[in-house]
């Protein structure tokens, strides 16, 4: 147990109401503002770890996160966490003595942590802190893209597919090539407003193990277990030789398939397949922010919408320059 952690039980106070939150900070994940309060200053640094890069960008009602750590004695890091949602409330749970809530209406999230998690942050980080603030965040003020995001010419083009379609790779080659990267993954459109603005995060970059014989400079890092079970590689861009930015204009939604077509070939689709991509990742959400979602998604049917055959990187990235030209 950390000393740093301040942890002091009053027995008129049973369910710890009163205990001092005296650290705190400011952070803006995804460009929101974020008041955090804890008694653990290793909390605060695992928060930095993942949004001090990010400058704020909005001006929102700031969410709120309220964590506290106490001792249990465990050894063992708790279970995985069961997320479950109804309404406007979110737990995370994996045992009485580690769990998250949010309140989506209230834009605010408090748990409880074991100390033991101070020794695992990307644990900590992966299962209770990022995914409570982002849940949040998403519920009240953006629409998910499963899809990497990068631009060329203030034409951004969103590149779908499922796990192992080759979004990041893809993405990240784009980059190298003088294109601007915002995200590898996961992307965000802004729900306010009537455009198609999509942000993203620009600072890291997830590759899978193989990538490191595309890409030599990704040789020196170091292919590890993530807290989700996937087995690969995190970078920070800012080491890496790209241009970023933390948002884009989707001009053009391409669906990758790396067929191993000879010449790449673009396909033009429906534009409601956009939407049912898009839509199969907020499923979960109450009647209201669901609505509001699919209304945002909506604003696709402005884009081109693709199918992208294609073999290597190369001629797949000559191929992407015709369609911004």
């Amino acid at each position: 147990m950390n000393s740093n952690t301040e942890i002091c039980e009053f027995p008129s106070d049973p369910v710890l109401s009163r205990l001092p939150f005296a650290h705190s900070a400011v952070l803006y994940p995804m460009g929101f503002p974020l008041e955090v309060e804890t008694n653990s200053p290793e909390v605060v640094q695992a928060l930095r770890k993942s949004w001090q890069m990010f400058p704020q960008q909005f001006t929102e009602t700031p969410l709120r996160m309220s964590v506290g750590v106490l001792e249990d004695g465990r050894p063992e890091l708790p279970r995985p966490p069961l997320v479950r949602s109804r309404f406007n409330l979110l737990s995370i749970v994996s045992d009485a003595n580690n769990f998250v809530t949010g309140d989506f209406n209230s834009g605010s999230i408090f748990g409880w942590v074991s100390s033991r998690l101070l020794e695992d942050v990307s644990f900590l980080r992966f299962h209770f802190l990022d995914v409570s603030i982002l849940t949040v965040l998403q519920q009240l003020h953006l629409a998910p893209v499963h899809a990497a995001l990068v631009a060329r010419k203030g034409q951004g083009i969103a590149l779908c597919g499922n796990s192992a379609a080759g979004k990041s790779t893809l993405a990240y080659a784009c980059a190298r090539a003088g294109w601007t990267f915002v995200a590898d993954d996961a992307s965000f459109l802004l729900r306010r407003g009537s455009d198609r603005y999509a942000i993203g995060n620009s600072h890291v970059i997830h590759f899978r193990d193989s990538a490191r014989d595309l890409f030599p400079e990704l040789r020196e890092c170091i292919a590890y277990t993530r807290p989700n079970g996937k087995f690969g590689m995190e970078a920070y861009t800012r080491n890496l030789p790209i241009t970023t930015a933390p948002g884009t204009s989707i001009e053009h939604i391409v669906f990758l398939n790396r067929n191993g077509c000879e010449v790449p070939t673009l396909k033009s689709c429906r534009k409601t397949r956009a939407i049912d991509w898009c839509s199969r990742f907020s499923d979960w959400a109450d009647d209201d922010t669901r609505l509001r979602q699919r209304e945002t998604y909506r604003r696709l049917e402005a884009c081109n919408v693709w199918e992208f055959e294609y073999r290597d990187l190369d001629s797949a990235i000559a191929r992407l320059e015709d369609l911004i030209q």
